[in-house]
């Protein structure tokens, strides 16, 4: 037997901006009740993207012109490309209110691909619901390019995948605190990030802009981007009324790189509002966070520094039709990152939409 389950929608945000997407409640009660239930939301949009850094993956290409020896010290330019939209997530319970999932790690918002989380998850009388996962990269990763500083010829890309383990505890002591804790390694597969501006390499540019300097081979190490990165969050539920509620969430990671260009120690804080009622879900998220970089960045001769903002809304409108399990969402999202160094800059406006299925099997 199929019928609708009327839990918050998990909504896709831009990772790279560090967009993180609290749902109504951290997560889902789980039942006694043995079986199979899931969602799957697919749809598309758009996407407007401002990154020297990233260049889409597979599917969604925003791979930009080849740089001049000027653009490395300008923001980057604007390209816009076609987004799919595909997000599930399937759960098994075998009772004693346990369950088993696999689905879209969604709040995992580090790359332009959101990864896949295999876990456990259980609710308590007293105690509240655990959630114990693994992370994997999902089968069409993000690409970044090999080299974000070549100039004069198209840049090569390479695939940022990343994997870790993730543990979450909502509900603490019957209460409407959740932590989260997160550890996980990213691994670039082929960086040569600043390769091309060591000195006496044959790429090198003809002439450089103010502010913008040849490296030494020692100090190319400084910029790889390998990394161990360890993250963790506390939020509280508040209830302000029958059909809103608001969570405060305040959040750490230490970002590990090989390079110490590239490792930063991180604080962001996040609002988020929802209001639902039987016919409509909306969630808005507001989001500011703060980078400290632990080196300078030898091209620049500068920290990279940066400050986070991102403002997120969705809409979910169940639709009466078919056996009353479908919705359809709406996603806008826009984000920018403001970093000491101008070609860090990076911002993104995106809007999508779809319809979302979900159901139960007993």
């Amino acid at each position: 037997m199929h019928r609708l389950v009327r839990k918050p929608i998990q909504v896709i945000v831009f990772p790279a901006l560090l967009v993180w997407s609290a749902s109504v409640t951290a997560l889902p009660e789980v039942p006694d009740e043995k079986g199979m239930s899931g969602f799957i939301s697919f749809g598309g949009g758009i996407l407007n993207l401002e990154s020297n850094t990233i260049s889409g993956n597979r599917i969604t290409d925003l791979d930009n012109d080849p740089l001049n020896s000027g653009g490395l010290a300008s923001v980057p330019s604007s390209r816009t490309a076609p987004i799919p939209i595909v997000v599930h997530e399937f759960t098994w319970n075998f009772g004693g209110r346990n369950e088993l999932f696999v689905g879209e790690s969604i709040e995992d918002a580090v790359t332009l691909d959101s990864g896949t989380q295999l876990g456990w998850r259980k609710s308590t009388e007293n105690l509240g619901t655990f959630q114990v996962g693994l992370l994997v990269n999902r089968l069409v990763p993000t690409e970044v390019y090999e080299d974000a500083f070549l100039t004069g010829s198209k840049r090569s890309k390479t695939n940022d995948t990343r994997y870790g383990l993730r543990f979450q505890w909502d509900k603490i002591f019957d209460t409407a605190f959740e932590w989260q804790l997160t550890a996980r390694t990213v691994d670039i597969e082929n960086d040569t990030n600043g390769q091309s501006l060591v000195i006496g390499d044959a790429n090198n540019p003809i002439s450089l802009p103010t502010g913008v300097n040849l490296i030494t081979a020692n100090q190319l190490a400084l910029l790889q981007r390998d990394a161990e990165e360890i993250s963790t969050r506390l939020s509280y539920l508040i209830k302000a009324g029958k059909n809103h509620s608001i969570r405060p969430l305040i959040g750490y990671k230490s970002h590990d790189a090989d390079g110490d260009a590239e490792s930063f120690n991180s604080i962001r804080a996040q609002v988020t509002y929802a209001y639902q009622t039987r016919q409509v879900l909306f969630v808005t998220n507001i989001l500011w966070a703060d980078h400290q970089f632990d080196a300078r960045n030898p091209i620049y001769n500068e920290r990279r520094d940066s400050k986070n903002m991102a403002i997120e809304s969705s809409l979910l409108v169940p639709l009466d039709i078919g056996n009353g399990n479908w919705g359809w969402f709406a996603n806008v999202l826009w984000g920018r990152e403001d970093s000491d160094i101008t070609f860090y800059d990076q911002e993104a406006f995106r809007v999508v939409t779809g319809l979302q299925y979900r159901f139960v099997l007993e």
